[in-house]
């Protein structure tokens, strides 16, 4: 289970269901963490009440006892007021048609019943830290330049469906989080980061960082991506599906291109 915080503090979350237990248990599972929750247990009592309520995120049941919950964010994702409105389905089956339907109603998330209160977190707080600015007071990472190589790697990873959490050393300062780790107490994160280093042995050593060998490590949720970065760095990415693997280790390539091509270009430069 996630640790006990304030990471959702300030976030607005409302929770269409018709189920008073599921409400309950999300309620009381996000509101432990900050979040100011509110209930519906149908959808069009819920369409007039978000234009005003104008929630941070939308959890919303795809069986309500009156209209679908796809119809529901659809006409979310159609109404002026609730554009900035993140809306997760909550399904009971979530197949390829479920996510097609999902993603042409405009949802960036989907939670499959039942859930744990720590799969609840890691989907809410993966789907806050793609599209929302930290809010203030939240423990982030130290900011590495959107613009950089470094930064758009990051982006590029982040916004891959099955990307879990990463951690980044750069071989002189502490690990740094991107993804919903950000949510993570220094300490615990720390010690994650000591507990995979010394999982791998001395992995920095044994890395190729010219860039051409990376590490898969399996765990219980999913698989980790350690590629090197840099002369003495490290990035640890978290993917829940073979096929997010798939696409990271192409984001790494491209990253690995633009950065020898950077090389080259400046040594040209400098030899001329």
């Amino acid at each position: 289970m996630f640790p006990v915080d304030q990471s959702l503090q300030r976030v607005s979350v409302t929770v269409v269901d018709d189920s008073p237990t599921v409400c309950r248990a999300i309620e009381s599972t996000l509101s432990a963490r900050g979040a100011k929750v509110t209930s519906y247990s149908c959808g069009l009592e819920a369409l007039k009440s978000l234009p005003t309520v104008r929630p941070d995120l939308v959890l919303c049941d795809i069986l309500l006892p009156d209209i679908k919950g796809f119809e529901v964010c659809s006409t979310i994702r159609r109404t002026p007021r609730l554009q900035d409105c993140l809306v997760v389905l909550i399904s009971g089956v979530v197949d390829e048609q479920v996510h097609e339907r999902a993603r042409s109603a405009g949802a960036v998330g989907l939670l499959a019943k039942p859930f744990t209160d720590g799969q609840l977190i890691s989907v809410v707080q993966r789907v806050l830290d793609r599209h929302l600015q930290p809010a203030p007071g939240r423990d982030v990472a130290p900011p590495i330049d959107p613009e950089s190589f470094l930064g758009r790697l990051i982006q590029e990873l982040k916004t891959i469906d099955g990307f879990e959490h990463g951690l980044l050393f750069d071989g002189k300062r502490g690990p740094r989080r991107f993804g919903h780790a950000a949510s993570v107490p220094a300490d615990l994160l720390e010690n994650e980061a000591s507990q995979i280093l010394a999982l791998c042995g001395r992995l920095v050593d044994r890395l190729d960082h010219r860039g051409t060998v990376d590490v898969l490590l399996e765990t219980p949720t999913g698989t980790m991506l350690i590629d090197p970065i840099g002369p003495e760095g490290l990035l640890i990415a978290s993917f829940e599906s073979s096929f997010a693997l798939g696409r990271a280790r192409l984001a790494m390539r491209r990253y690995r291109s633009r950065v020898e091509g950077s090389r080259s270009t400046s040594n040209l430069s400098t030899t001329t």
